[in-house]
């Protein structure tokens, strides 16, 4: 509520009232709008507070996730050069029949394609 608003409300009553009721008619209304402009700066001061602390939560969720697709892309990286029979000394003997059967498996279906188009 503005100024205006007070001092024209405050108008408006003292055409029916004397000059002390106009008076506590404009208090009441100023403390009103003060009361609310407390309430608004209170609520905008909570939801402040509670977006800083939903961002800060973004912003490790955010963090976790970059983290946890870097390791994937690493890994994936790996197995392409495993693939490729590149860094193979790093691999154990169970790893690398692993490899080798999912190679077999794949060099199978290439075969199979390559007769079917035949």
């Amino acid at each position: 509520m503005s100024k205006y608003s007070l001092d024209k409300q405050a108008f408006e009553s003292s055409r029916f009232a004397t000059p002390y009721l106009c008076f506590a008619k404009a208090a009441g209304w100023l403390l009103d709008f003060v009361r609310g402009t407390i309430e608004r700066y209170k609520k905008a001061s909570a939801a402040s507070s509670n977006t800083e602390s939903v961002s800060e939560a973004n912003t490790q969720f955010y963090q976790q996730e970059s983290s946890k697709l870097r390791r994937q892309i690493r890994d994936i990286q790996n197995l392409n050069r495993h693939i490729l029979g590149e860094a193979l000394s790093s691999l154990s003997l169970k790893e690398l029949k692993n490899l080798e059967s999912r190679l077999e498996k794949g060099l199978s279906r290439v075969r199979s394609r390559k007769k079917d188009m035949m």
